[in-house]
């Protein structure tokens, strides 16, 4: 079984962020459509029955001009089955009295019924339903006809009404139905012209290979945000160029380095083999033997040390550290090398208290001085000292060696470089001592500065922040 594209596959049951857009916005335009749609719905149909309900009322003040002519105090004073209606006057209306006693009903009332609506006494409008099951809408107005106090009854078929709100509901739903197609539709169409430079971001790190690293990737015509996106693509891809970059040149110099002793340690085991030798010559074999397997060790230890501090597995054991104490203790371990070569160290200390691990400091001050030692020349000077300004403790280490050019002072701190690899290689170093002085100085929040000048020395100070004070 193959496994996933990890630039195409997602989380199962996770839709991909265009139809996660597209849902959204269609989602969003549609409650708003719908929102207006029921708004302009209800306020249409609130006005028709309002429009309905006040044609209603007009009936009743025709019904009273149209009555008046023929009403007395004890009713209409025609004949029963005269109408005082027009002839093609089709209207439902009754009158009744305010106690109930129906006064009048015209004939398409009596011809066209409606049950159960019982005495016409109140004000009120509602809707029922007629003999032939017809919705009808029903006003019961108190009012007067000639000063005689009555409630006229009249009625009206909601059929009409009814199909006009249907016609309106069905068009507002056709029309909402068109405007969630369009905003499908849309909705695709944006939100595909808003990914595409996220998609031509995702084909171009795809192409990415650690070759390539040094190009990055390139959006033309994307908005401002995508081209934030892809400038720190971009930026972490140059940070990545340079750690590999870096890798390759330790892993190149890390076996170089490693190569040397073992194969010092191979010729004179070969040549102590291949033929005899008397006991000083197998001494001498073996003294080699023993130099480079020691030079051997320093360098595997140093490149364990940096190892687990670039995967941040050193754990500092910080406690109250006399930092003078650490350098005389440093300059003490220092003297038998440095008596070799007739150098001449002074120390000029003040007691400053740093909060710190002492093993770790002191790795980083006796690196400092290897470093002083190694590279001045016999007869010269060291000057070491500890001082502590504005709440920083400093020790600096000054020799009189040759200097260092300025083209490489921004790289003596670099793993393995040197600056004279030859003149660096007999003297033993292995090329990390100042790597591992500017690491124990930064874990403590510090850092090792360099002030050289060629011909006239060097100066190196590591620098501490984390200061408890001067000691009395």
């Amino acid at each position: 079984m193959s496994a996933a594209n990890p630039r195409t596959s997602r989380p199962p049951g996770r839709w991909s962020l265009r139809a996660r857009l597209i849902v959204w916005f269609v989602a969003l335009l549609t409650a708003t459509m719908a929102a207006f749609a029921a708004v302009l719905f209800f306020s249409v149909r609130y006005g028709l029955w309002g429009e309905f309900d006040r044609r209603l009322g007009q009936e009743v003040e025709s019904a009273r001009s149209v009555l008046g002519p023929y009403w007395t105090s004890g009713g209409i004073s025609a004949p029963e089955f005269i109408n005082p209606l027009p002839e093609h006057d089709r209207r439902w209306m009754e009158v009744w009295s305010p106690h109930g006693e129906r006064l009048f009903r015209s004939p398409e009332a009596e011809a066209q019924p409606i049950d159960g609506l019982g005495e016409a006494i109140t004000a009120r409008v509602w809707s029922v339903s007629d003999a032939h099951a017809r919705p009808m809408r029903v006003l019961d107005a108190p009012t007067e006809i000639i000063g005689m106090p009555v409630v006229i009854r009249v009625a009206q078929s909601e059929e009409s009404i009814r199909a006009l709100i249907r016609a309106i509901w069905l068009s507002i739903a056709a029309s909402l139905a068109v405007g969630i197609g369009i905003a499908v539709w849309s909705g695709y169409g944006i939100t595909r012209r808003a990914l595409r430079p996220l998609e031509q971001l995702v084909a171009q790190t795809g192409e990415v290979t650690a070759d390539g690293l040094r190009r990055g990737v390139q959006i033309d015509g994307a908005d401002r945000e995508v081209h934030a996106v892809a400038a720190a693509f971009n930026d972490t891809l140059g940070r990545l160029h340079v750690s590999f970059e870096q890798a390759r040149r330790f892993s190149a110099d890390a076996s170089h380095e490693l190569r040397t002793p073992l194969t010092s340690i191979r010729t004179v085991g070969q040549m102590a083999l291949q033929q005899p030798l008397d006991a000083h010559q197998y001494r001498e074999a073996i003294a080699s033997i023993v130099e480079d397997t020691e030079r051997l060790t320093r360098l595997l230890d140093a490149l364990l040390l940096l190892s687990r501090a670039d995967a941040q597995q050193t754990q500092l054991k910080k406690t109250r550290v006399s930092l003078d104490t650490l350098v005389r203790d440093a300059v003490e371990q220092c003297e038998v090398l440095a008596e070799e070569k007739q150098h001449q160290i002074t120390v000029d200390t003040a007691a400053v208290t740093v909060d710190g691990d002492a093993d770790v400091l002191r790795l980083a001050i006796g690196n400092l001085l290897d470093n002083a030692i190694r590279y001045t020349p016999e007869g010269g000077r060291i000057h070491v000292a500890v001082s502590d300004a504005h709440g920083r403790a400093t020790v600096s280490v000054t020799d009189s060696g040759p200097g260092i050019a300025p083209e490489h002072q921004a790289r003596v701190f670099d793993r393995f470089y040197r600056v004279d690899d030859m003149r660096s290689r007999q003297s033993g170093g292995t090329g990390l001592g100042l790597s591992i002085a500017a690491w124990a100085a930064a874990a403590h929040g510090g850092r090792v500065t360099l002030d050289s000048t060629p011909g006239t020395g060097s100066t190196f100070r590591l620098e501490l922040t984390q200061v408890l004070g001067l000691r009395s």
